[in-house]
Parts: C-alpha cells; sequence; structure tokens
C-alpha cells in the first residue's frame, strides 16, 4: 500500500507540473488518466486496480475514447480474459472534480468471446472522482 502511495503521489506530481493537459482519477480503484487529445477525449489505466491485468488491462489501456468538450459521447469498452474488448456507447458531462459517464454495456456471449447483446448493469455506469488539484 505504501508503494501505491508514493507512486500516486508521483503521478500526481507529474500530470500536475507537466504541459499535459490530462488530468488524474480514480475509478473503480484504478488510478486513470483523462483529457483530451486533439479534438478526443480519452480515458486510459494508469495504475489498474488488481486483477485486471487477469483479464489483460495494462496501464495505458483505453476505457473510453469520444467527442466533446463538456459533454462527450463515445466507446467504452468492456474486457474479459482471452477476448478482444467489446465497446459500447456511453455519455456524460465532464467536470473538473468528478463525472460519470453511462450507457447499455456491451456483453459478452455466454460461451465466448461474441457480442451477446447490451443491457445496463455494473458497468453501465462509470464514475470517475478527480486525484489532486
Amino acid at each position: 500500500m505504501k508503494t501505491r502511495a508514493l507512486l500516486l503521489a508521483a503521478a500526481v506530481t507529474v500530470f500536475a507540473t507537466g504541459a499535459s493537459a490530462q488530468a488524474l482519477y480514480l475509478h473503480n480503484g484504478s488510478l486513470m488518466t483523462a483529457g483530451f487529445d486533439g479534438n478526443q477525449f480519452i480515458i486510459k489505466y494508469l495504475q489498474p486496480r488488481s486483477g485486471l491485468s487477469d483479464i489483460g488491462v495494462r496501464s495505458g489501456t483505453i476505457l473510453f475514447h469520444g467527442t466533446g468538450r463538456y459533454v462527450v459521447e463515445g466507446m467504452a469498452y468492456r474486457f474479459k480474459a482471452g477476448c478482444a474488448a467489446l465497446p459500447y456507447r456511453v455519455a456524460g458531462d465532464i467536470d473538473r472534480v468528478s463525472f460519470v459517464l453511462t450507457g447499455m454495456s456491451a456483453q459478452y456471449s455466454r460461451y465466448g468471446c461474441a457480442l451477446g447483446g447490451y443491457r445496463w448493469d455494473e458497468q453501465s455506469v462509470l464514475t470517475f472522482i478527480r486525484v489532486g488539484g
């Protein structure tokens, strides 16, 4: 836990003092970067929480990309071990302190990696809380 706190402090310093338009957010126990790259708003894992590596999530994995400035819409991704990520459409208002993206999440088919449909579940509401300033 001490190592994670040191990494978090270092990451906050880098992003808070750098020229990058990125900000740090917490999402379900993972440290994320979020910001604009041209007209694209992109959210990536910086430090995925324990267990996500088992399903292929690494530092730099994109969770969301979309367009907009104060209201964004685009594609979020659902992950499953041994499968390609499934995209699903989400949207939300972007705030400096926190924001939520919502949309019916993609579901893997029962016995494979194919898209099995869409539904409202725990991955339909993606909440992000700003870290630091």
